[in-house]
């Protein structure tokens, strides 16, 4: 069965899902040869979570996965989730698809601790420092533990042993403080300048 094409078409898709769930089918989706959504019968029952991005494109992640973040968990639990699209207005698509590829990878049953730890550096070090900060906010507001601490040691790591001046470069922070100001706070917190 195919379902309309754009935002509606999108949500249509995500009812057209969870109907077939409801019958106990499980449901696929992808897109047709003329590039509308089409939700197919698998059979498989892993139950399709649908998330749209501020900027109206969805994303159709595993429940497993969904769950990884404790908002969309929350949703879920309140009647969200494969019946309609969940909204992420603070998320824009391509940080949602990093995010949520973050965890398809920590969600699958056959994750290795070992192996996460080896995939989560190479994952980071894949992130531009815009990519990063914009995947610590959407982590920060889909309250994803995992992620959360793993971007922001990275953060950490990137400041370590540096001196206020060497930060401000690295991270392109304008110092707007007088001369006089930023002597003050040197003198009220030393303990901050150390090295």
């Amino acid at each position: 069965m195919a379902a309309g094409k754009g935002k509606e078409g999108e949500c249509d898709m995500a009812a057209a899902a969870a109907e077939a769930e409801k019958k106990g089918e499980g449901s696929t989706v992808s897109r047709g040869a003329a590039g509308e959504r089409v939700v197919e019968d698998s059979g498989g029952g892993r139950r399709t979570i649908h998330l749209k991005s501020k900027d109206g494109k969805q994303h159709d992640v595993t429940e497993a996965s969904a769950r990884l973040s404790k908002t969309i968990a929350g949703m879920i639990l309140a009647g969200g989730g494969a019946d309609q699209c969940i909204p992420t207005p603070d998320i824009d698509h391509e940080t949602l698809r990093v995010v949520m590829q973050y965890c398809d990878k920590h969600a699958a049953d056959d994750a290795d601790e070992e192996d996460l730890k080896e995939w989560d550096e190479d994952f980071v070090d894949e992130l531009d420092q815009d990519a990063l900060f914009d995947v610590i906010a959407a982590a920060n507001y889909l309250d994803i533990d995992g992620l959360l601490d793993l971007t922001c040691k990275r953060v950490a790591d990137t400041i370590k042993g540096k001196t206020p001046e060497e930060i401000r470069k690295e991270f392109n922070i304008v110092n707007d403080l007088s001369k006089e100001e930023e002597e003050e706070i040197r003198r009220e917190n030393p303990w901050a300048f150390e090295q």
